[in-house]
């Protein structure tokens, strides 16, 4: 039975969500960019969401790939890609963390950095459906699959296939993707986003509000 990759292209989904609003928040001149990142949800939520993401990989789903690939090694190379990529980005968000939490954080250098990231993490993600996803369907049995998925939910927030349920975005993006849907992942039953973060009044429509 094809393994159902619902989940991870939805996780997909809605950090390219989250990076077209870091990309917006960064150029405001309606409001300080560093006080929106410093105190609005929606960072926050995004931040477990990508190293939730990465450590399930690292931790669970790469050395299980690993032990179904231990005699093509030109395969194994795409998981040390993946696993340096996500070094790489996980250090550019500690470095906007550490930007951030000085008192006069420099907004150019802040701008750089969101941009490094923007496009650092769009890359990732694209090499990964292209590359690494095919390698998943071809080699790992359904049950490690399921065990990754578990972990992945615990780790990111994000429901496992068939379990996840999406809201309207709030802003009524009319664009769609390939699995039909735009918006973000929310639990609507709590006062948590399906990340995990804690949000109410406004952040449950717009958490990029500070």
């Amino acid at each position: 039975m094809p393994l159902d990759m619902t989940a991870m292209y939805a996780t997909h989904d809605v950090l390219r969500r989250e990076l077209e609003d870091i990309a917006r928040v960064t150029v405001r001149i309606d409001d300080d960019p560093r006080r929106v990142l410093r105190t609005a949800a929606g960072w926050r939520m995004f931040k477990r969401t990508v190293r939730g993401h990465h450590r399930a990989e690292d931790e669970v789903l790469w050395p299980a790939l690993r032990r179904q690939l231990t005699d093509r090694p030109s395969e194994l190379v795409l998981l040390e890609a993946m696993e340096a990529e996500h070094a790489a980005i996980d250090q550019l968000i500690a470095t906007i963390d550490e930007l951030l939490a000085g008192p006069e954080a420099c907004l150019v250098q802040l701008g750089a950095l969101a941009d490094s990231l923007v496009t650092g993490l769009r890359g990732h993600l694209a090499h990964e459906e292209q590359a690494v996803i095919p390698l998943i369907r071809r080699s790992l049995p359904t049950s490690q699959w399921a065990a990754f998925e578990q972990v992945h939910s615990e780790r990111s927030g994000v429901p496992p296939s068939g379990h996840g349920r999406w809201s309207p975005d709030p802003c009524g993006s009319p664009d769609k993707t390939r699995h039909g849907s735009r918006d973000r992942l929310t639990d609507p039953s709590t006062s948590t986003s399906a990340m995990g973060v804690p949000i109410s009044g406004d952040a449950r429509t717009n958490p990029w509000r500070a």
